[in-house]
């Protein structure tokens, strides 16, 4: 199961890009509007820099020829950049005109880490992760600790490595 960082914030992406575990950035309207004053397709060639793709931008409109006006238009800007429509009768209507294109199940609204794990029990192709539970699947405490019990068994014996 591919993850990707459900974000249009470029230090968020640029950190966890960094820890190589991102395949794609996904984003919709809402995430863009916390982003004051970005432009969207500006920040959409910002994002794709860090990230090279799939970048996934959804539609703005639930109007069936805005929905296909608008996804062709996205689409346009790069090869990277994949479409999201809304599940609804006009989303899979646009679905319809603008396939020719493979699907994948993608996972979204992560609440809490549990939802990372079904998702992926449930065959997932890919989950779109919030950046801060990216933080904290880095963390497990139990894991802190066997690695603090390493580092001290090692640091006992001062074997040098050659």
């Amino acid at each position: 199961m591919d993850l990707f960082i459900d974000t249009a914030n470029l230090k968020e992406i640029e950190e966890i890009a960094q820890w190589g575990v991102v395949k794609g950035v996904t984003t919709n309207p809402k995430i863009f509007s916390q982003e004051e004053g970005a432009d969207l397709k500006t920040r959409v060639f910002e994002i794709l820099k860090l990230v090279p793709g799939p970048l996934s931008v959804e539609v703005t409109t639930n109007d069936f020829e805005e929905m296909v006006e608008e996804a062709s238009v996205y689409a346009a800007w790069s090869p990277y950049v994949v479409v999201k429509l809304p599940m609804n009768e006009n989303g899979l209507r646009a679905l319809k005109v603008l396939k020719g294109y493979s699907t994948k199940i993608i996972v979204g609204s992560i609440r809490h880490l549990q939802h990372i794990n079904q998702a992926a029990e449930a065959g997932a192709h890919i989950t779109t992760v919030p950046y801060k539970f990216f933080r904290e699947m880095a963390r497990h405490p139990q894991t802190d600790k066997t690695i603090d019990e390493f580092l001290e068994a090692w640091n006992k014996i001062k074997v040098p490595i050659a």
